[in-house]
């Protein structure tokens, strides 16, 4: 193999993937990674096409990078819409990004010609300021990255002895194959006009192949007198996304030795252990009628008494900072992450005024 060579990834660079994922840990005092096991294209959620580009130095993988379409919202219409990932940069390689990141645009922007998109967009972890450094401060070769507000994504502790909260008028039901109908036009109705939603359909649920792992009894359904009120899905990926803590260090290891004892006794989730997989499930499809946040509190609440039961200990959600369920979030108990949306483009298009919705499982 070429000295440095960039290629579009196929199924005989799966290998090759999956090893930038496990060996390019995000910044912090937890070393963490982001996997896709046991195959990086499997792990691929909602995308109507996917672009990946690889690049490798002396046959071994630097560097990769990928564009995926997905038919959202926007402006009202259902449009397919590019969202940029997967983008990893191996700690080898770190003194050669600039140039890697050029090359890696160019490859995608190529491919972009014969699968146009509408938009395109990513997300970046605020406290990644590596990334957002060299991405958003126009180096020469890269296109512009302009900032679309804040991402609001707390990870919540769920409670082992979590419950449904009561709540006068309000029932919570567990979804049946019979509600996907139901759901899918609650959820165009309260998210068509919120650019980035995804555009849902009875039949894209019941498949089960846009969303997988996605059952109909994942969702938690509120009615009030019968009538669908909100909704909320507790989408656990572990099957083929892993956050795959590697090394707590600092602080967090004392506090892990005297804080987790104490939350056993609480009844709550402790600092996991170095080398472990987070028992991490997504708060997906949030939406409240009347996009009422006095409603979609307890709804959240409901999602943690529902993993609570599946046994699973995190829950992450994610809301753009001017989403008005974001008042929703307060008073709930969690670790705050915050990120940054960011339009890709080499000339920035116009930008719907209305918030975003952006699902944390898709990111």
């Amino acid at each position: 193999m070429a000295r440095d060579s960039i290629q579009s990834a196929t199924s005989s660079d799966d290998a090759a993937l999956r090893q930038l994922l496990r060996e390019t840990p995000l910044p912090g005092n937890i070393t963490a990674t982001l996997e896709r096991e046991p195959s990086f294209f499997s792990g691929v959620v909602d995308c109507l096409h996917k672009d990946t580009a690889i690049s490798y130095r002396h046959g071994q993988p630097a560097a990769c990078g990928s564009r995926l379409l997905r038919q959202a919202w926007w402006n009202e219409q259902p449009t397919v819409t590019a969202c940029l990932t997967d983008l990893r940069i191996h700690p080898r390689h770190q003194n050669r990004v600039g140039r890697l990141l050029i090359q890696g645009f160019q490859h995608l922007e190529a491919c972009a010609t014969q699968h146009p998109a509408a938009a395109t967009w990513t997300a970046i972890f605020e406290k990644n300021q590596q990334a957002r450094r060299i991405l958003t401060t126009s180096r020469a070769g890269l296109p512009t990255y302009t900032d679309r507000g804040r991402l609001l994504c707390p990870a919540f502790s769920v409670p082992s002895k979590s419950v449904f909260p009561d709540i006068p008028g309000i029932s919570w039901h567990t979804g049946t194959a019979a509600d996907w109908g139901e759901i899918a036009a609650f959820l165009t109705a309260r998210q068509q006009h919120r650019p980035l939603a995804p555009v849902q359909s009875e039949e894209s649920f019941a498949k089960g192949i846009r969303w997988p792992g996605l059952n109909a009894n994942h969702f938690i359904l509120a009615r009030r007198s019968g009538k669908l009120a909100g909704t909320v899905a507790i989408w656990d990926q572990r099957a083929f996304r892993q956050f795959h803590i590697r090394r707590i260090t600092g602080s967090l290891r004392l506090a892990r030795v005297l804080y987790n004892p104490i939350a056993r006794l609480l009844g709550r989730s402790g600092i996991p252990a170095d080398n472990s997989i987070l028992s991490l499930a997504h708060a997906s499809f949030l939406a409240v009628q009347n996009d009422d946040p006095a409603l979609a509190q307890p709804i959240i609440r409901a999602a943690l008494a529902a993993a609570a039961r599946r046994g699973i200990q995190w829950l992450s959600l994610c809301l753009h900072e001017s989403d008005p369920l974001a008042p929703a979030l307060k008073g709930l108990s969690g670790i705050s992450s915050h990120g940054r949306l960011y339009q890709v483009s080499r000339t920035p298009e116009p930008w719907p005024t209305k918030p975003p919705i952006i699902e944390s499982a898709l990111l």
